[in-house]
């Protein structure tokens, strides 16, 4: 499979200074994800693609940093076919008539196929992309070399789909991830054991801040995280949020107007 780079450079910390995406080459070129709507996106899009004519514009998921760009760049190519797992409540607002995708369907990318694999949980609709014959794993925001991913609970975020679509991508042993933000993943496996590993500490330090009083989401993100502000503490906060609401679900916690209490 033969792929290039296209970068967007972000002052947002969240996505590690960048968006990437990624043109796969072939006889049906595809875009996974359009990161952005500026002119000069798409011409990068287009010097990326060279003599090719791009069939398919795909989309790991919803959030603006993945999809601003889909109108602008299916104005350039207007015979390309927008592609993504539906999420109907963000959908509509992306300027875009997306073909819906299903868990497990193939579909055509440069020489090749990618399987579409359903992976919720950073956002219902998420979706990665996998070639089969090389490994490679097109990741979106599942994980990312040199940070973790937050669970915007308040925006689609689900822990517990997130970390069965974690086990779901470890089982299927992908050689490369290539993510949404930050540089390839040349060692998958250790990194999400890592990211599973990391979750379980969390959950034990929210446990632990509920033990020690703690109630609100602002008290145990200011326990668990004390450096951050801003934008960082308020994803912090969707984590810590992500966290109780799993505990609740398992029968370990439980919230009464806006504290949260051990069971």
């Amino acid at each position: 499979m033969r792929w290039s780079l296209v970068r967007v450079e972000s002052a947002e910390p969240l996505t590690l200074g960048a968006t990437n995406s990624y043109v796969v080459h072939g006889a049906a070129p595809l875009l996974v994800d359009a990161a952005s709507a500026t002119a000069e996106y798409v011409d990068r899009v287009a010097k990326a693609l060279g003599t090719e004519a791009l069939t398919t514009i795909a989309a790991t998921h919803a959030h603006g940093d993945h999809v601003a760009g889909a109108p602008a760049v299916a104005a350039r190519w207007p015979g390309a076919t927008t592609l993504k797992i539906p999420w109907p409540d963000k959908d509509a607002s992306t300027g875009v008539a997306w073909t819906p995708l299903r868990d497990k369907q193939f579909i055509p990318a440069g020489d090749s196929q990618l399987l579409v694999l359903h992976t919720p949980g950073h956002s219902p609709d998420h979706a990665c992309l996998f070639d089969l014959r090389s490994g490679t794993l097109f990741g979106g925001d599942l994980v990312m070399n040199g940070g973790t991913v937050t669970i915007p609970v308040s925006n689609g975020g689900n822990l517990r789909q997130y970390l069965r679509s974690l086990h779901r991508i470890l089982n299927l042993q992908p050689r490369r991830i290539l993510a949404g933000h930050g540089d390839p993943v040349d060692h998958p496996a250790p990194l999400i054991r890592a990211y599973l590993a990391h979750r379980q500490l969390r959950e034990d330090q929210v446990v632990e801040a509920l033990t020690a009083a703690a109630r609100t989401v602002e008290e145990i993100a200011d326990r668990l995280y004390p450096a951050l502000q801003g934008e960082m503490l308020t994803a912090a906060r969707e984590n810590v949020l992500a966290h109780l609401r799993m505990l609740e679900e398992d029968g370990r916690a439980h919230h009464d107007s806006g504290s949260w209490f051990l069971r």
